[in-house]
């Protein structure tokens, strides 16, 4: 099982949507005690926390030359991600090749919470 969450509800990065930052950082515990709570049945749980990625969702900065600028800023590898990339993680961590990836939850963020 893996679970989409986001860096807001583990950093804090998300000022002014609480609702939203709260619910994420109730995901990110879930996934820890699911994690414990399932794995001697075998089932592994994860989680992905997905950076600023290019989605429908964010057409307000993606279309809009300055704010896209300034959203992107703040990214050490200075790009958003694609769907896919995210897609990726995701993959990984439901196959085989993470048979022993449990409990873990994967920021995948192109090193935005990393400074």
């Amino acid at each position: 099982m893996v679970c989409v969450g986001s860096p807001a509800g583990q950093y804090g990065i998300a000022r002014g949507l609480d609702a939203y930052s709260s619910s994420k950082a109730g995901l990110h515990g879930l996934v820890r005690v699911m994690a414990a709570d399932y794995a001697a049945d075998g089932i592994r749980v994860c989680g992905v926390h997905p950076g600023i990625t290019e989605t429908p969702m964010n057409h307000w900065w993606m279309d809009d030359a300055q704010a896209r600028a300034e959203v992107t800023a703040a990214i050490p590898l200075g790009r958003p991600a694609s769907a896919d990339e995210i897609a990726g993680v995701v993959a990984f961590l439901a196959s085989d090749d993470a048979s022993y990836v449990t409990g873990a939850v994967w920021t995948v963020d192109g090193g935005l919470t990393s400074v």
